[in-house]
């Protein structure tokens, strides 16, 4: 009996290893196709005419045209974060998509220049 326990033990532990290290395995994937769309992203909206985007719908247009352009890494990154794009809500999608935004600010030097632009054309 304390043999099958010791072995139960073993077996138990290394799932939960095995489970542990897909799920970094996930997060590290996740995260290097969050950072290639977010550059790709970033990339497009530099090659934008910033300069002309002077509204709120403007920028909003520019961002969902440069994601746009680059779907495939969007459908890969919610798919490693765990959204199936066949059956996702529509709310699911804005908060990725809100999110994203608020990751490619950050990130995007150009994407500051054009909101700090916006903003002080709505003055």
């Amino acid at each position: 009996m304390h043999r099958y326990l010791k072995i139960s033990f073993l077996v138990v532990s290394f799932s939960f290893s095995v489970i542990n290290l897909k799920a970094q395995a996930d997060t590290v994937k996740m995260q290097q196709v969050k950072s290639k769309l977010i550059l790709a992203v970033c990339i497009c909206i530099s090659k934008t005419d910033t300069a002309s985007v002077n509204t709120i719908q403007d920028a909003q247009s520019m961002l969902t045209t440069c994601i746009g352009n680059n779907m495939d890494l969007f459908i890969d990154y919610a798919t490693a974060a765990g959204y199936n794009i066949s059956t996702v809500s529509k709310e699911k999608l804005q908060e990725l998509s809100t999110y994203l935004a608020a990751e490619i600010y950050t990130a995007c030097p150009t994407m500051q220049t054009m909101v700090k632009h916006v903003k002080s054309q709505q003055h």
